[in-house]
């Protein structure tokens, strides 16, 4: 048993109490290997020290998701796709993060400029992965795992402004909270600003988060053509003006370009996609 259970059916571990019918689920993944690939009912239940009535409960509910698949010739079953499509997410996002800190730290020093990389996480928000700050005393920083509204940043903006209608309609905000009185909260005003960076390339988040930053961002595309993650540079207003945001704009879409390219796009970044309202 891996996880004791306490009387009121939760499990125990690491000090804090889990659900122990998710820990059981999870149980019976992990019996699957490179070893073990394929396993019979019986097999599962004995592994998992379950009744055979309750495996039957779990492998119904994990196959009906798509996280097992049962050979209907044998009888036995091996992950399924879900199990292979969360994997590819979590692998990419590793990956993405991995090909983009070299050519951050490039930018960092060459414009001397906290570069920041997030990716989408749900109704219009963003989780910045990975953080490159500025060698300078005064710098802008979000932190990694930090979350921001993807209207206000110019990253969030870029990979917005990039999105599938699929992906939009996952992701896309119920509302747009203001951050600052720079913030655009209406709808029409957010799809001029999306076909615009469209048309130009990356984003600028003109003081839309922090009265005091300005940011240039860009989207990172995978091999689908899905966005992926937004890079974006980001300093003090006084320091990063609208011009300075205007030149930087260009050479951050190459290096976004030179990322995407390396986890597997090969297209241009300003083809196809594009959010709808």
């Amino acid at each position: 048993m891996r996880n004791p259970v306490s009387d009121n059916g939760t499990a125990r571990g690491s000090g804090r109490w889990l659900l122990a019918t998710v820990s059981k689920a999870l149980d019976v993944l992990e019996l699957f290997s490179d070893t073990t690939r394929d396993l019979s009912l019986t097999e599962i239940a004995e592994l998992a020290e379950l009744p055979k009535s309750s495996t039957f409960r779990y492998l119904a509910t994990l196959e009906s998701r798509g996280y097992l698949q049962r050979d209907p010739q044998t009888e036995r079953y091996h992950l399924g796709l879900a199990i292979m499509r969360l994997g590819a997410v979590a692998t990419q996002r590793l990956d993405v993060r991995q090909v983009a800190e070299p050519l951050m730290r490039e930018l960092r020093d060459t414009y001397r400029e906290t570069v920041n990389l997030a990716v989408p996480a749900s109704n219009g928000r963003i989780v910045y992965i990975e953080v490159v700050e500025a060698n300078q005393v005064v710098k802008m920083a979000a932190r990694v795992g930090d979350e921001d509204y993807a209207h206000t940043a110019a990253l969030g903006k870029a990979m917005m402004a990039m999105m599938s209608e699929i992906q939009w309609e996952r992701l896309k905000p119920r509302s747009l909270p203001q951050r600052t009185e720079y913030s655009i909260i209406d709808w029409p005003s957010l799809m001029r600003e999306l076909d615009q960076i469209r048309k130009r390339g990356f984003a600028i988040d003109d003081r839309e988060s922090n009265a005091q930053v300005r940011c240039v961002g860009v989207p990172i595309l995978d091999r689908r053509g899905e966005v992926i993650a937004g890079l974006s540079i980001s300093g003090p207003a006084n320091r990063l003006t609208v011009a300075c945001a205007l030149e930087i704009g260009p050479a951050l879409v190459g290096v976004g370009r030179r990322i995407s390219a390396q986890v597997g796009y090969e297209k241009r970044l300003v083809e196809g996609g594009g959010a709808t309202s």
